[in-house]
C-alpha cells in the first residue's frame, strides 16, 4: 500500500508531519483501535482521523476540535478523495499549515461542577461525607455503536440482545456474536471505587429498527435505578458521535449540558 504525508497528534505532544501507509490497519495502529473520520473544518477535503472508541477507552484527551469538541488518543490529519471515498495524501504547504493550527488548539479542560448532574437530595447536603468524594462510589457510562464491518464478537458476559427487530429486550448468555454492517452495540463503562475504569459489552441490537437510543436508554436507566441512592454518580449515555444525550439519576432521566 502506497505510503501517504499526514498529519499526526498525540496527547501531550506537538503535531508531527509524517508518512504513514495508506492503509486501514495502519491508521488503527496509529489510533489505537477503530476509527472515526470527521471533516476539518477550515480545510477543504481533509479530514480528521480518531479512535471511535477513545472516550470509553479512557484515553487521554489530545486537543478540542472546532464544532467537534474533545479528541481522545491520538489523532490523523489526512487529505480525502471525495470521488473515491478514500484518504489521500496532504501536499507539504498543506501539513504544514494544518501543524501550525493544530498547534493552536487547546488541550484537556478541567470540568466545572454541574449542579444538573447530582441528584436533588445531594444539592442541600454538600456537607455529606458521601457527596464529598464521587471516586467512593460506582461510576457508569455508556456508548452507543454503530457496527461498519461484518466480524465475530465475543463476549464473555451476559447481554441484552434486541434482534431481529422485535421491540422485546432478552438476556442472552455470553457467546459469539455475529455482527453486520447497521447493527448497534452498546458499550459499559464501570469504574468501581478506587479502580481503573473497565469497558465491556452490555447490549446488542440487529436491526433495531432505528430504536437503538431508546434501547440503549433502557439499558443504562435500568442500570441508574438500580445504583445505590446515596451515589452522587450520574449514568450518561453517549451516541455513536461520542455525544452526551442522557443523563440518569436515581432512574430518572435528565438532559445534558
Amino acid at each position: 500500500m502506497a505510503a501517504i504525508l499526514v498529519v499526526v497528534k498525540r496527547p501531550g505532544s506537538p503535531p508531527e508531519i509524517v508518512s504513514i501507509s495508506n492503509s486501514l490497519e495502519s491508521m488503527q495502529s496509529v489510533v489505537g483501535g477503530y476509527i472515526e473520520m470527521v471533516p476539518l473544518k477550515g480545510f477543504k477535503n481533509v479530514d480528521v482521523i480518531f479512535n471511535e472508541e477513545g472516550r470509553l477507552m479512557n484515553l487521554p484527551v489530545n486537543v478540542q476540535l472546532p464544532y467537534w469538541g474533545p479528541i481522545f488518543g491520538p489523532l490523523i490529519i489526512a487529505g480525502r478523495n471525495n470521488r473515491k471515498g478514500t484518504s489521500v495524501s496532504l501536499t507539504k504547504n498543506q501539513a504544514e499549515d494544518i501543524a501550525a493550527m493544530i498547534s493552536t488548539l487547546p488541550g484537556p479542560r478541567t470540568p466545572k461542577p454541574n449542579p444538573r448532574y447530582i441528584a436533588p437530595a445531594f444539592r442541600k447536603l454538600r456537607s455529606n461525607p458521601y457527596t464529598s468524594a464521587s471516586s467512593q462510589w460506582f461510576a457508569y457510562e455508556y456508548k452507543l455503536s454503530v457496527v461498519k464491518h461484518s466480524n465475530v464478537l465475543h463476549v464473555p458476559n451476559q447481554v441484552t440482545w434486541i434482534g431481529p427487530f422485535t421491540g422485546s429486550p432478552a438476556s442472552v448468555e455470553s457467546g459469539n456474536f455475529k455482527l453486520s454492517p447497521g447493527d448497534y452495540v452498546v458499550f459499559e463503562s464501570e469504574r468501581a471505587p478506587g479502580q481503573d475504569r473497565r469497558t465491556h459489552v452490555v447490549g446488542i441490537f440487529p436491526d433495531p429498527g432505528g430504536q437503538q437510543v431508546k434501547f440503549a436508554k433502557r439499558i443504562a436507566c435500568t442500570r441508574s435505578a438500580k445504583l445505590d441512592p446515596r451515589n452522587p454518580n450520574p449514568v450518561r449515555l453517549f451516541d455513536t458521535d461520542s455525544r452526551c444525550i442522557a443523563t440518569f439519576v436515581l432512574g430518572k432521566e435528565m438532559a445534558c449540558e
